[in-house]
């Protein structure tokens, strides 16, 4: 009992008061933003993007290039922004910064900033970044704002057994999966981004299986996990087959076998488990890939005599280690649970 409520204590003590102490690891978020020019306090050329990503990396932001008209501001960074918190998150107050950029035309542009503020926040393990700044860029005469509504995109890898026609194989490589799980209006989603990999000495000589990203799977109770049959999302895919260096199938190939794509993700006690049929294009069998690793936890350790600061808990959100002795948190039926074991 000692042990937990300690682990409370430590927990709540983490974001009661924090401070700007430079990044210790980056985090990659995906979301929505928002992007115009504001002229005589009007709004001008707003565009809204559905997936720009920022890094972020405790007191540090990178943010996205951003394109207005015919001109392109370049991605630039935010250093040492200040901040506050608590138990339920924390919150950047209005403030403001600077930064330098080297634009395509080899000039450097210095970015005021006379505006930044936002939250960082972790409801039950679904981490989540709001920002908002609002700058002038070199002497550009009107300022730009720019917000995101962004989610945190982790990183899981592990051996992909992959088996063809549901006899040949099992065909094995060490892939990385990025997954991103994001509130929508009374749901919550699921984003995953298969990567390329290749298998060797298949039933159909050496494949190189290509990229592609699956959105928007549901937490599906009866199944006990996140799917979709994606066979209707009009994706595509980059597949080669080769024998003997000759290759026999080297295009892009859709993805749209009726009812034959699908994917299913299972998360449940730090473990994650992915689930990938599909068959691109003419090809004559269906491919069945399975990764299932012991997946690392948000924070994966606490010590009973230490409190981390919220770059600790950033860079335990990679996958990385402190001494301790909890096991931080645990995943089952697609929420995550304090582990007090």
């Amino acid at each position: 009992m000692k042990k937990i409520c300690t682990l409370f204590v430590a927990l709540m003590a983490t974001l009661t008061t924090v401070y700007a102490q430079g990044p210790q690891g980056k985090m990659t978020f995906v979301g929505e933003s928002d992007f115009y020019v504001t002229m005589a306090g009007q709004k001008a050329g707003q565009t809204t993007h559905v997936a720009d990503t920022i890094i972020y990396a405790g007191a540090d932001f990178t943010m996205p290039s951003m394109v207005y008209n015919d001109m392109v501001i370049p991605s630039f960074e935010i250093k040492n922004t200040t901040y506050t918190g608590g138990y339920g998150g924390v919150t950047w107050e209005d403030q403001t910064f600077t930064s330098t950029v080297v634009d395509a035309n080899g000039d450097e542009k210095t970015i005021t900033g006379s505006s930044l503020k936002g939250s960082f926040s972790h409801d039950g393990g679904m981490y989540n970044v709001q920002l908002e700044i609002t700058f002038k860029y070199g002497n550009m005469p009107f300022p730009i704002t720019y917000s995101i509504n962004s989610y945190y995109v982790k990183s899981y890898t592990g051996e992909n057994v992959v088996m063809v026609g549901g006899t040949f194989g099992p065909y094995k490589a060490d892939v990385t999966h990025k997954v991103r799980v994001y509130n929508v209006p009374d749901a919550t989603l699921m984003d995953v981004e298969i990567p390329t990999y290749t298998l060797t000495g298949t039933v159909m000589g050496d494949l190189t299986i290509g990229t592609y990203t699956v959105t928007g799977l549901y937490y599906d109770e009866e199944k006990g996990g996140y799917y979709k049959d994606y066979s209707s999302d009009g994706l595509k895919m980059h597949f080669k087959a080769e024998t003997d260096g000759v290759a026999t199938m080297d295009a892009i190939y859709d993805l749209s076998t009726a009812g034959g794509e699908n994917i299913f993700v299972e998360l449940n006690d730090g473990k994650i488990k992915i689930t990938n049929n599909f068959q691109p294009g003419v090809m004559p069998f269906p491919i069945s890939a399975v990764m299932d690793q012991n997946a690392t936890s948000a924070i994966e350790r606490i010590s009973e005599n230490h409190t981390p600061n919220l770059n600790e808990i950033i860079y335990n959100l990679q996958g990385q280690k402190v001494e301790s002795n909890y096991k931080g948190i645990v995943i089952k039926g697609g929420k995550k649970f304090l582990n007090l074991r």
